[in-house]
């Protein structure tokens, strides 16, 4: 995101009418839109799931809350995305783990395996094209 400098050539306000010049008025409008621009990539992963038996991830949460007090069971990693991120937690409370499967060959902590998650552990993870969900 780049955000140019503000029109500092001209007052921000004129003093006699309080009104902002065209100036400034286009220039905070390119600062909403680039802000606009960078809430619109995040959006989509600001919600919450939650679930209770094997689930593959999708493009819809960011946090992903498993109960596992009705017994283990896993999460699929979606195809990794660079910069994609997700929080995902086991909410149970009986000893039961949530286990987290990358997809296909990419790796999941340094390796081509799943992880688990003990109850009440959480793991946040982003992918990296070069080095897989970390």
């Amino acid at each position: 995101m780049t955000i140019d400098n503000p029109p500092i050539q001209e007052p921000a306000k004129d003093i006699r009418s309080g009104l902002f010049p065209q100036t400034w008025i286009l220039w905070f409008q390119s600062v909403q839109d680039q802000i606009n621009e960078v809430l619109s990539t995040v959006r989509g992963l600001s919600g919450k799931t939650r679930n209770t038996s094997n689930t593959t991830i999708d493009n819809t949460s960011y946090h992903w809350f498993g109960n596992t007090d009705g017994g283990a069971f896993t999460y699929t990693l979606p195809a990794g995305v660079d910069g994609r991120s997700y929080r995902i937690v086991n909410t149970g409370a009986s000893g039961n783990d949530l286990t987290i499967t990358p997809n296909g060959s990419e790796d999941l902590l340094g390796a081509n395996s799943s992880s688990a998650l003990s109850d009440g552990e959480a793991l946040v993870i982003v992918y990296d094209t070069n080095d897989g969900w970390y």
